[in-house]
């Protein structure tokens, strides 16, 4: 499956999902993406799973996995020390793209 697009959209949707694990749940309590600890943050998964996702663009990817791939890599692309907003201004251009 190395041209699917989508198989390499789903990739980079579980990498970029799970490269927030750490940081999602304190003491059993859910952890909004705003108030997640980012030094937590897989940065090196963030990382592949962006390299993967590149690859889904480049195959020519708009399925519903690239597409929440791209929307998990917006969260995962939030600053280290920016507010977690950030995300939402990208979503127009993200969606222009498709």
């Amino acid at each position: 499956m190395p041209d699917e697009p989508e198989a390499h959209g789903l990739l980079a949707m579980m990498l970029l999902h799970d490269s927030r694990r750490e940081a999602r749940s304190r003491d059993g309590d859910l952890v909004l993406l705003a108030d997640q600890d980012r030094s937590l943050w897989d940065m090196e998964q963030i990382a592949d799973g962006r390299r993967v996702l590149d690859r889904a663009h480049t195959l020519g990817g708009r399925g519903p996995y690239v597409v929440q791939a791209a929307i998990a890599s917006l969260h995962a692309g939030v600053e280290l020390t920016g507010p977690a907003e950030n995300a939402n201004t990208a979503m127009p251009s993200l969606v222009s793209g498709l």
